[in-house]
């Protein structure tokens, strides 16, 4: 986050001091707010997502203290500050131990000293943020974990079949993985990764993988509700049944759809349902084909879509869907087929 995203609360009961402040950062790369009580004070953080706060400590109805005592509460990762005339060494420890006080700065202050405590805080506003992500990261994989572990609650037969199917898409997740790293860097290898470990993690929720009958119409429903795609059928619903996962089909599906329209620059997505003996085939129609084939100033991203999409094809695979790919000057052409009609 930029300093110029970053949001500050001021907070203080004096008219004249809120003035001064408005003086000292109306070219400060930040956007400020001003607050004449505690009380208001609230009523913004409850609007906006406020990154600091700078709070006056005597202030009547709802002191500082007070105050930054609520922040902690329910606005934990905002950094909290005191600027404040009133300096006794005892009320300047109690503040720091009971509300996890950032900074204690005094009246009169120096607009260069409120500037640097500015920018130190918003490296630490950076650093709670960099760590709150590394913590959900760690959760998300505990939870992969533990979902992993339930599977030896399923039946012996099942089970054997889950830990075989895990095994390989393990592995080609790892395949893939890694050869990312290889291929990109930054920003962008974070897009990817998430990408690969987003398909990985919608096979896990769906552990243990149960197929059971589903009807072409279920399929139609969710896909014709998606803005991202232009969705054409022609056909008539029948009562023909398909044997596979339908939460997981659908979910792979949107996944997919959700990584092309941002590699195409969010145009629509040509989508078409049809018809075959024993089975239908959906036909995703990509402007890519040229790019492909010629593999002249391919970004990584577009490299690196075979992979994601044959790492697509195993997961699909799973609910008997089988996915093809083939590409011409104008146009790459993804194909998911079901032949199992019942």
């Amino acid at each position: 986050m930029s300093q110029e995203t970053m949001k500050v609360l001021f907070v203080d009961d004096e008219e004249n001091i809120l003035s001064s402040l408005r003086r000292a950062m109306i070219d400060e790369p930040y956007i400020c707010y001003f607050a004449i009580s505690g009380a208001e004070a609230l009523k913004i953080m409850a609007k906006e997502r406020i990154q600091i706060i700078i709070s006056d400590m005597k202030m009547p109805n709802m002191t500082g203290l007070e105050l930054m005592k609520n922040i902690k509460e329910n606005y934990p990762d905002t950094v909290k500050i005191i600027l404040s005339g009133y300096a006794q060494i005892t009320q300047v420890i109690a503040t720091v131990n009971q509300v996890d006080l950032y900074k204690f700065l005094l009246k009169p202050w120096k607009n260069e000293e409120l500037y640097s405590t500015l920018s130190e805080a918003v490296s630490y506003v950076k650093f709670i943020e960099e760590r709150n992500k590394e913590i959900l990261e760690l959760q998300n994989k505990t939870l992969i974990y533990q979902k992993l572990m339930n599977i030896k609650q399923v039946s012996e037969s099942n089970n054997n079949e889950n830990i075989r199917n895990i095994k390989i898409i393990s592995a080609k997740f790892f395949k893939n993985f890694n050869f990312v790293f290889l291929v990109q860097s930054g920003e962008k290898l974070t897009s990817t990764v998430n990408r690969f470990q987003k398909l990985y993690e919608i096979y896990i929720e769906s552990l243990p993988t149960m197929n059971s009958n589903y009807k072409i119409d279920m399929l139609i429903d969710a896909l014709k509700n998606d803005s991202r795609i232009s969705f054409k059928f022609n056909i008539n619903i029948n009562d023909e049944k398909y044997i596979g996962n339908i939460s997981l089909i659908t979910s792979l599906i949107e996944e997919m759809v959700g990584y092309i329209f941002n590699l195409i620059g969010k145009r629509l997505i040509q989508v078409n349902l049809i018809m075959i003996d024993n089975g239908f085939q959906l036909q995703f129609s990509i402007p890519l084909g040229l790019i492909m084939k010629t593999d002249q100033n391919v970004s990584a991203e577009v490299k690196i879509l075979p992979r994601y999409l044959d790492f697509l094809k195993e997961l699909l695979k799973l609910s008997n869907i089988d996915l093809s790919m083939s590409n011409n000057e104008s146009e790459l052409q993804i194909v998911l087929a079901s032949e199992n009609v019942i």
